[in-house]
């Protein structure tokens, strides 16, 4: 079961975090998945990606079972507006994405195929 903290100041979406992660991970795999804004997802970037600059998600494995994961729902705020998209489309989309990249998925034609396949599922876009 994922462990969902807000430490953004803003409201955390109602999206299905449990069902989503429990279909994508596998059994008796732990996530945390923090909720935080601009600052944090840059000083993270920076930090080990050396991008001096926010990001919408970032997923660190550290184990075989465990992971943890960082969504900037003030970056989704912008680029929902941007999209026409609902705040709640693209944090589940995020979370899709974020969860493959977890399992071991790499950005390329297969995990495209994943995510669409996943977006589908859970009433998301399938892409930013």
């Amino acid at each position: 079961m994922p462990i969902v903290t807000n430490l953004s100041k803003l409201r955390k979406p109602t999206i299905s975090f449990e069902v989503i992660c429990k279909h994508i991970l596998p059994k008796n795999y732990d996530v945390s998945v923090v909720l935080v804004n601009n600052k944090t997802t840059k000083e993270l970037n920076k930090k080990y990606r050396k991008k001096n600059k926010p990001t919408d998600v970032l997923s660190f494995p550290i184990s075989e079972n465990m992971g943890e994961i960082f969504i900037n729902l003030e970056l989704i705020d912008k680029i929902a507006k941007e999209k026409g998209q609902t705040k709640k489309t693209i944090t589940t989309f995020l979370l899709i994405h974020s969860l493959l990249h977890l399992c071991g998925h790499k950005h390329g034609s297969i995990m495209e195929n994943m995510e669409r396949k996943l977006s589908k599922k859970f009433g998301c876009i399938s892409s930013i």
